[in-house]
């Protein structure tokens, strides 16, 4: 793959350069697509906020604090996979993540 410089402008008197990766002849550009990041369902989240305020003051009751630690322990382990997922898709396809310009 050759590359090819490119000059773009994104506001008055501000240029940006940058570079294009154009495949070579019979070269062909795969679109990578980085992997979903998984996240709390909203209302567990509202949930974890108002508890996490709640301990902070020192007014949790027993059943809301293993509510806590339960959600923290969910929440710890989605950060967990995203980061070994996103790990990975780092790492594939040797280990470059090429941006894409098609020109």
């Amino acid at each position: 793959m050759s590359k090819a410089s490119t000059l773009l402008e994104d506001s008055p008197g501000r240029r940006v350069i940058g570079q294009a990766i154009i495949p070579g002849e019979g070269e062909i550009m795969t679109n990578r697509v980085p992997p979903r990041i998984k996240k709390l369902l909203a209302a567990k989240r509202r949930l974890l906020d108002r508890l996490l305020e709640k301990n902070a003051e020192g007014q949790l009751s027993s059943a809301e604090k293993s509510k806590l630690q339960q959600l923290v322990a969910e929440a710890e382990e989605l950060a967990v996979a995203n980061a070994q997922r996103l790990a990975e898709f780092s790492e594939s396809e040797n280990g470059a993540c090429r941006p894409m310009l098609y020109l």
